[in-house]
């Protein structure tokens, strides 16, 4: 893989394929640890916010915390946004991967980060690989500037 990007991916499960496959270096990797399609995702303005309302939920689920200080948490190392030459965000077809695109630009804005103009999306499904389409994605940041971003991604179904 090219040197210099920031690989992003949902858990540590994918992550640590990546990292097994030694398709680049460890510290290109940061990981979404919190599994956005379960609880509230309500509206939220800062990081810290954003924790205290999934820490909320976590502890009224389960006993251990949502964040418990990993290394490559994606919500610790937003900053990486801003200094890699190129991000990819690299997402299954679950409804836990889905989430990872909008949400990774959110907290991009939140922190300030400037995305570079290259982002990649790889989705992966199983099976045989599929021809890749091209598609323009937009978003308005806080400030009301609009954004366009070329992504390339997989059609899933097609072979």
């Amino acid at each position: 893989m090219e040197a210099g990007l920031l690989h992003v991916l949902c858990g540590d499960s994918a992550a640590g394929s990546l990292r097994s496959a030694k398709a680049c270096n460890a510290d290109a990797i940061v990981v979404q640890h919190d599994v956005l399609s379960c609880g509230p995702l309500q509206q939220f303005a800062t990081l810290p916010e954003w924790r205290r309302l999934r820490e909320n939920f976590g502890s009224s689920i389960c006993d251990h915390p949502l964040y418990c200080n990993q290394p490559h948490d994606l919500t610790d190392n937003a900053h990486k946004l801003s200094g890699a030459p190129g991000v990819v965000l690299w997402m299954g077809v679950g409804l836990s991967d889905q989430p990872l695109l909008p949400s990774t630009l959110y907290i991009a804005e939140l922190v300030g980060a400037h995305l570079p103009r290259r982002l990649s999306a790889i989705c992966a499904t199983s099976g045989s690989p599929s021809p890749a389409t091209c598609f323009i994605l937009s978003w308005r940041s806080r400030t009301s500037r609009k954004h366009s971003t070329s992504l390339t991604m997989p059609r899933p179904g097609r072979a």
